[in-house]
C-alpha cells in the first residue's frame, strides 16, 4: 500500500510539490495564529501575573480589564475596613498618545499604582 501511495506521488513530482507547499503554509499559519493569541494573551494578563494580590476588585459589568469604569473612593475605604484585608491599593490605568522623535505617533497604555 505504501509503495502505491510512493508512485502516486513520484508520477506528477510537481504537483506533488505544490501541494506540500501548500500544506506546509497551510500548517506555518496556524503556528503564526497560535503565537499572535498567546502573546495577547500574556500581554493582556502581564499586571495581574506580576503582582501579588489575591483578590482583584473592578466595577460591576467590566468586560476588559483595560477598559473598566471608576470605582468611588468610599469603595476602597470599605475594602481596607473588610477583616482579613492587609493592604489595597488603587490601579488607575489611562491610554495616551506618544509623539515619537522620528515624527510618528504610537498609542499606548499607562498604569498607574
Amino acid at each position: 500500500m505504501l509503495c502505491i501511495a510512493i508512485k502516486i506521488m513520484l508520477y506528477d513530482k510537481t504537483r506533488s510539490f505544490v501541494t506540500l507547499l501548500g500544506v506546509v503554509f497551510a500548517i506555518s499559519l496556524t503556528f503564526a495564529q497560535m503565537g499572535i493569541y498567546l502573546g495577547l494573551m500574556e500581554t493582556s494578563s502581564v499586571i495581574i501575573d506580576h503582582t501579588p494580590a489575591d483578590i482583584w476588585i473592578t466595577s460591576k459589568n467590566s468586560k476588559n480589564f483595560d477598559f473598566s469604569q471608576p470605582i468611588p473612593e468610599y469603595l476602597h475605604y470599605h475594602v481596607l475596613s473588610a477583616e482579613g484585608v492587609k493592604w489595597a491599593e488603587n490601579l488607575i490605568i489611562t491610554w495616551g498618545v506618544i509623539k515619537q522623535q522620528e515624527g510618528g505617533t504610537s498609542s499606548s497604555n499607562f498604569n498607574i499604582f
